[in-house]
């Protein structure tokens, strides 16, 4: 038991350390709004992961090639959105921030989005953490 604990700690560990867009997100959020206020978004991985790992082992394994090409476009395309966001964000006249709730929850979403959209959890659980073939 102790060694199954151990394996997912390192896996998750080595995992987390990993920089890509969900690190960049979770940055900025924590720049804009402060980490108490970001620390919502950190739970992403927890709502996204279950999903990919079910597309991933029954799903896209079974389609073409250019299914997958048209994924990782998707995914690119909504990186430039966030990048975009950032830096309007960034050369906004600076107001005082009043966060509403509403903020929070669109930050919340934002990250499940950009963890799903991301090449790194899918080939995390198709090349490490999934069934070995």
């Amino acid at each position: 038991m102790l060694a199954y604990v151990l394996q997912g700690i390192t896996l998750g560990v080595s995992g987390a350390a990993v920089p890509g867009p969900l690190q960049a997100f979770l940055l900025a959020q924590t720049l804009r709004y402060g980490w108490k206020r970001a620390l919502p978004a950190t739970t992403a991985p927890l709502f996204s992961d279950g999903p990919i790992v079910v597309l991933v082992l029954f799903v896209l394994t079974q389609l073409p090639t250019r299914f997958l090409i048209g994924l990782r476009f998707a995914g690119g395309l909504f990186l430039l959105y966030l990048a975009w966001d950032a830096y309007r964000a960034r050369h906004a006249v600076e107001r005082p921030v009043t966060l509403q709730a509403a903020q929070v929850t669109t930050g919340f979403w934002k990250a499940v989005m950009t963890n799903f959209l991301n090449p790194n959890p899918y080939l995390f659980w198709s090349i490490l953490a999934g069934p070995s073939s």
